[in-house]
C-alpha cells in the first residue's frame, strides 16, 4: 500500500465517522500490518486535541501512537529503542509542524471543540472537510516513512 493509498484509507475511515486519531492509527496499523486489538479504541479520547480541548491534533497523536505499536519497547530496560522511538517521534512532530503550521487542533481548526458553540460553528464551515483533512494527510505521510524504515 503506498503513502497515498493510506491518507485515502484515512479519510474513508474519518468520513465514515472515526475522529482524527482513530482514523491516522487505523489506516496506519492496516497499512503495516501491525494488528492490535486496541485500535481505534485506544485513540478515540484524542480527537479535537485531547477530549475536543483543542490540544495536541488527534491526528498526530494517532500517527505517534502507531510508531509505538510498529516499533515501541515492551520491557523498561529498552533504553536505547525508547530512544529510537522518541527520535522517530520528535521527526514526525516537525515535519507535520511544517506541513500544517502547528501541532495543536485548536491552531489547526481554529475552533475548541469542547465549547458547545464553536463546535456548532466547526461543523457549519465543514472544518473536518479542510483543515482536518490536511492535518489527517500530513500526519499519515510524516509517519509512514519513518514506519517503513523502522520496520525494514
Amino acid at each position: 500500500m503506498s503513502t497515498e493509498s493510506t491518507m485515502r484509507l484515512a479519510q474513508e475511515y474519518h468520513l465514515a465517522g472515526f475522529n482524527c486519531a482513530e482514523a491516522v492509527l487505523k489506516a496506519l496499523v492496516e497499512e503495516f500490518g501491525l494488528r492490535d486489538c486496541n485500535v481505534p479504541a485506544v485513540a478515540t479520547g484524542f480527537g479535537g486535541g485531547i477530549g475536543r480541548t483543542g490540544g495536541v491534533c488527534g491526528a498526530l497523536t494517532g500517527a505517534v501512537m502507531a510508531l509505538g505499536i510498529a516499533a515501541g519497547r515492551s520491557a523498561a530496560e529498552q533504553a536505547e529503542l525508547k530512544a529510537q522511538v522518541n527520535q522517530a517521534a520528535l521527526s514526525v512532530v516537525r515535519e507535520f509542524e511544517r506541513e500544517v503550521g502547528s501541532t495543536l487542533c485548536r491552531d489547526i481548526s481554529g475552533f475548541v471543540l469542547c465549547i458547545p458553540e464553536q463546535m456548532e460553528e466547526w461543523k457549519r464551515q465543514r472544518i473536518s472537510e479542510t483543515r482536518c483533512r490536511q492535518a489527517i494527510e500530513s500526519a499519515v505521510k510524516a509517519a509512514s516513512g519513518i514506519i517503513s524504515r523502522l520496520k525494514g
